[in-house]
């Protein structure tokens, strides 16, 4: 199947970006395929995330420079005028919020914990004893901050949002769900770059 590439002049607001580094590939179950990081173009097509400086608003540029290349996610028909305008909103009140550190870390310790009691706690929202908890927080690390952008926008449901816990999502989570996006193609650091044989998405258009 060819490959298909992006440049940054391509990208459209709502794009998720998934951050490839092949020395992470396997290091542990939830970075298998190296994918470690993800970003988020807003409407004026910068791109905003959450790492060791906290959330800030960036170009693709750095992005490049720090990992290898980048995946594209996209489903156009879900980002309106309305939704990026909330998309935009979301992100500018929280530049400047924390790096979860501790958070990113407990990441398979409450994934487990949410599939224990998943069915529980939908039955409960359904009747009215359970209430999801909040995502609008001060502190994020990179795929809790993009789940939580979507929770905001509407596109994740406050029900939905049990299942879809931001603290319970990794980066490679979001690259197999396609509630975030179809992929649609590679941004290469430069032109010689290949994109490694064994990266999953290469098959998954």
């Amino acid at each position: 199947m060819e490959i298909s590439y992006l440049n940054k002049a391509d990208l459209t607001p709502g794009d998720i970006l998934l951050c490839y580094s092949d020395s992470l590939v396997g290091k542990s179950e939830y970075m298998q395929n190296g994918y470690s990081h993800v970003a988020i173009v807003t409407g004026d097509k910068t791109v905003a995330d959450s790492d060791s400086s906290g959330v800030k608003k960036t170009d693709i540029e750095p992005l490049l420079d720090d990992y290898g290349h980048v995946a594209v996610l996209r489903t156009p028909e879900l980002w309106g005028s309305e939704r990026i305008t909330k998309l935009d909103v979301f992100v500018s009140n929280k530049i400047g919020s924390g790096f979860n550190k501790a958070g990113m870390y407990r990441l398979p310790e409450r994934k487990e914990k949410l599939q224990n009691v998943a069915m529980d706690k939908i039955h409960g929202y359904f009747e009215g004893t359970f209430k999801p908890k909040s995502h609008d927080q001060n502190i994020f690390f990179c795929s809790e901050f993009i789940t939580a952008v979507f929770i905001e926008v509407g596109i994740i449901e406050e029900s939905a949002s049990i299942v879809f816990s931001p603290e319970t999502f990794s980066p490679e989570d979001i690259g197999r769900d396609k509630a975030f996006g179809f992929f649609i193609g590679y941004i290469k650091p430069y032109d010689e770059y290949e994109i490694p044989e064994e990266d999953y998405l290469r098959t998954s258009i």
